[in-house]
């Protein structure tokens, strides 16, 4: 057979391959995917080198999330506040009482007679 001359290449006109902004999309999701697959593999594989036992590991999360919960979901503050100010409330009153207490009967509302505004007698 007779061999002829060999073809000429395609000729390939400069900047009509895909835009540079689109090689950089898509390489940049081949790497992101690439991640978000493997980087539970490879952490799976790390801590079967690692022996960390899963028992434990499981144990410990669980108390970790006992422990967020009743930080933040047990409403306990709101709880406590209530009753500080409740105890506030009692300590006033219990001030004003024994202020009361204290004055000499000539500075008592009523006068010596120990009436008080109300017009009630106070016990002497």
């Amino acid at each position: 057979m007779l061999q002829g001359p060999a073809p000429l290449p395609p000729i390939v006109a400069i900047g009509t391959g895909p835009p540079v902004e689109a090689i950089i999309i898509i390489t940049l999701a081949a790497l992101t995917a690439a991640t978000i697959i493997l980087f539970p593999l490879v952490r799976a594989f790390a801590r079967r080198l690692s022996g960390v036992d899963r028992g434990r590991v499981e144990e410990l999360e669980a108390r970790v999330a006992d422990l967020e919960h009743e930080r933040v979901g047990s409403g306990n503050w709101d709880g406590l506040q209530r009753d500080l100010l409740e105890v506030q409330e009692r300590l006033d009153f219990t001030e004003r009482l024994l202020a009361r207490a204290q004055l000499p009967k000539a500075e008592l509302p009523g006068g010596e007679t120990g009436e008080s505004q109300s017009g009630l007698r106070t016990p002497r």
